[in-house]
C-alpha cells in the first residue's frame, strides 16, 4: 500500500481478495524499495533546502530546489566508493565517499575545532587565521586593508576535490568566484553582529547572514585548510601504495599561509579517480554545520528577549512564551543579529555560550552513520 508522506511500502502479503495492491502489480520488491529511496531522498532536500533567493544571494548551488536532484546520473548502485575503487580494506581512516557524485556530508569548522589530533589543531588555527584577517580588513579604515579584505574573498572558488555538499548531478564544480565574494564581503560591512564584534568566526556566518547554507560553510573551510587536506591525503597515499599506484595528477592552487595571513600558491599531488581526489578526515564532517541558526535564535535570542520583558507578580517570574515571540519575530537572523549585538556591548557573548553548548555535546559520526549518510 501506499502511504502518504512515507514514500512506498511493500506489503507482507496480499489483500484479503488475495489480490495484490494496483501500485504494486508488475512491481518487483527491488523496484519497489527503490523509489521509497528515492522519494525520501527528494524529501528530505525538499526539508533541508534553502529558498532559492537565499540560496542565488550567497552561491549555494541550488537556484531551483524543487527540481534538485542528488548523485550522479548513474543508478546508485554503479557509484563507487574510494575504498572500492582502489580496493582498501575499511573502515579507513577517511571519509569513504563516492567519487562520482557529491555525498551529503559537509567540512565542519565545528568539528574540526573538536578535533583532538595535531593536524585538526592546525588546521583551526587556519580557519581562525583567515576569518580574523577578513574581518580586520572590514573593519579597518585603510584603503589598503579594504582592497586586500575584498582579495581575499574573491581568490575563493568552489572545491570539488573532496566530494562533499550537494550538488544538482555528478560532482559540482562551479566557482564562488569575485561576484559572490563580493557580496559577502558587503553583506559583512552592513551586519550588525559583525559591527559590534559578535562574529568572529568563519562558522558563525550561518548564524546572522542570510543566504549563507551549509555548503557555503563547507566550501569556504575547505579552501581554508586545503594545504591540511592535501597533507593528510598524501600520508594516506603512504599508507595505501594503492592511492599512489594509480594515476595521479598535479594541483595547482593558492593555500592560506599562517606566516603572511594571505593566500599563495602551492602545488600538490592527488590521486585522480574521475578528477582530484583530496581525501578528509572522518572526524572533521557532520551532516549539518553544528552552529546553526535555529538553537542559536531558540536558545539564546529569544531567552534574552525573555529576560528584558520579566515582570513579578506575587514573586511569580512571568514571561513572554517561545510560540509569541517566534510570532513577534518571524526572521530568525535579525533577531540573532540583534541580540547577539546587544548583548555584546553589555559585555555578554552569547555567540561564545553557544559555542560552548556545541562542543559539549558534540560526538563525531561513526563508520555506520557515515556510512549511511553517504547513501542519501
Amino acid at each position: 500500500m501506499r502511504v502518504r508522506g512515507r514514500g512506498w511500502e511493500t506489503p507482507a502479503s496480499p489483500s484479503p481478495q488475495g489480490v495484490w495492491p494496483r501500485e504494486h502489480i508488475g512491481r518487483s520488491d527491488a523496484q519497489t524499495r527503490r523509489r521509497s529511496s528515492d522519494f525520501r531522498r527528494r524529501r528530505w532536500a525538499r526539508k533541508t533546502t534553502l529558498a532559492p533567493t537565499r540560496l542565488t544571494r550567497l552561491g549555494c548551488r541550488h537556484t531551483r530546489p524543487h527540481r534538485m536532484r542528488l548523485g550522479s546520473s548513474k543508478p546508485k548502485e554503479l557509484c563507487v566508493r574510494v575504498t572500492q575503487h582502489y580496493r582498501l580494506p575499511k573502515p579507513s581512516p577517511f571519509v569513504d565517499v563516492h567519487l562520482e557524485r557529491d555525498n551529503l556530508l559537509f567540512l565542519d569548522p565545528s568539528a574540526i575545532r573538536n578535533s583532538t589530533s595535531s593536524r585538526g589543531k592546525r588546521a583551526h588555527r587556519l580557519l581562525l587565521d583567515f576569518f580574523t584577517e577578513v574581518i580586520r580588513c572590514r573593519t579597518s579604515g585603510s584603503a589598503g586593508d579594504q582592497q586586500k579584505g575584498r582579495s581575499l574573498l574573491q581568490k575563493l572558488h568552489e572545491p570539488k576535490e573532496t566530494r562533499l555538499g550537494m550538488a544538482v548531478e555528478g560532482v559540482a564544480g562551479h566557482a564562488f568566484g569575485s561576484e559572490l565574494g563580493e557580496r559577502l564581503w558587503e553583506q559583512l560591512s552592513t551586519n550588525t553582529a559583525c559591527r559590534a564584534a559578535a562574529l568572529t568566526r568563519l562558522e558563525d556566518l550561518r548564524l546572522f547572514i542570510d543566504g549563507v547554507g551549509y555548503d557555503l560553510i563547507s566550501d569556504l573551510a575547505t579552501r581554508v585548510v586545503f594545504e591540511e587536506l592535501a597533507d593528510f591525503t598524501t600520508e594516506m597515499m603512504n599508507q595505501f601504495p594503492q592511492l599512489q599506484a594509480s594515476p595521479t595528477v598535479v594541483l595547482n592552487v593558492d593555500a592560506w599561509d599562517l606566516t603572511t595571513s594571505d593566500w599563495m600558491p602551492r602545488s600538490f599531488t592527488l590521486p585522480d579517480a574521475y578528477g582530484p581526489l583530496l581525501l578528509v578526515p572522518k572526524d572533521w564532517v557532520y551532516w549539518r554545520t553544528l552552529m546553526d541558526t535555529e538553537p542559536f535564535y531558540n536558545r539564546h535570542a529569544t531567552r534574552t528577549v525573555q529576560d528584558e520583558r520579566a515582570t513579578f507578580v506575587e514573586r511569580k517570574r512571568l514571561v513572554p512564551s517561545k510560540k509569541s515571540l517566534r510570532e513577534e519575530f518571524p526572521n530568525v537572523r535579525e533577531l540573532n543579529n540583534r541580540q547577539a549585538a546587544k548583548r555584546k556591548r553589555d559585555g555578554v557573548d552569547l555567540v561564545e555560550q553557544y559555542r560552548q553548548e556545541v562542543d559539549a555535546g558534540f560526538v563525531p559520526l561513526d563508520d555506520d552513520e557515515l556510512h549511511r549518510r553517504t547513501d542519501i
